[in-house]
């Protein structure tokens, strides 16, 4: 008779047995599911810190309003450069070339402007660069100055002023030239085309302006970015250990 019951409680003592290690299992393996769901956030939640953490420096880097301030320009110089182009082919068309003689037209067209516009800025230079401005005021040049000298000996104690004075007047003769050349391509070749005047207005007025954009940004922020990484000062951070 014991034997008998023995044999009987056997079958329910493995298969209770057998459930226990089956339930420990099940709760073994949702337990190391739950701990990877765990690691998966934290370190997900890491990343995100981290990647904000590193826009933010980005966007506060002094480089970066640099970085944009040169792509403005870099832009507003593509549609100058193509408005020349355009202007160089009619003026080409004017003078009966045409044809294949357009591309060398158009890079003469280029050309012109380009060297109107470095002509127009010889006398802002010193606006735009500390060290030419130091020079400016090492040698004395007025660059207000409308006074004419009649006397040789003052004339002598001021020529540099005097020539800037020259150069700020055919400067503006510079800027009637392009403008007269940009408005009768826009009023005679185009027909007052939107974006033809809409270029002519960029390549007009922008240029100069972006250029002394970009070289305000750079000079302040530039030195503020050096002036940072000589000092090397404790930058906030996100621990990942």
């Amino acid at each position: 008779m014991k034997s008998r019951q023995q044999k009987s409680g056997e079958p329910k003592k493995n298969f209770a047995v057998s459930i226990q290690k089956i339930i420990a299992k099940v709760f073994g393996f949702l337990r190391e599911i739950l701990k990877l769901i765990w690691l998966i956030a934290e370190n997900s939640m890491r990343l995100i810190t981290f990647a904000f953490s590193l826009m933010i420096k980005l966007l506060a880097n002094p480089i970066s309003p640099c970085i944009v301030a040169i792509i403005a320009f870099v832009a507003v110089c593509a549609v100058a450069t193509a408005q020349w182009f355009a202007i160089g082919v009619w003026l080409g068309k004017l003078f009966g070339i045409s044809g294949l003689w357009n591309i060398t037209t158009g890079a003469c067209g280029i050309l012109l402007g380009l060297g109107i516009n470095i002509y127009q800025l010889s006398p802002e230079l010193w606006k735009l660069r500390w060290d030419i401005a130091k020079a400016y005021l090492v040698l004395g040049i007025d660059v207000e100055s409308r006074e004419k000298f009649d006397n040789p000996e003052e004339k002598l104690d001021n020529w540099l002023t005097v020539d800037h004075g020259v150069l700020k007047s055919t400067r503006l003769i510079s800027y009637a030239v392009e403008t007269g050349l940009v408005l009768s391509y826009a009023f005679l070749a185009a027909g007052l085309d939107f974006y033809v005047v809409a270029m002519a207005g960029i390549s007009l007025l922008l240029p100069e302006q972006c250029l002394h954009l970009v070289s305000s940004t750079i000079s302040v922020l530039g030195q503020v970015s050096d002036k940072m990484g000589d000092e090397e000062p404790e930058k906030d951070h996100v621990s990942f250990t």
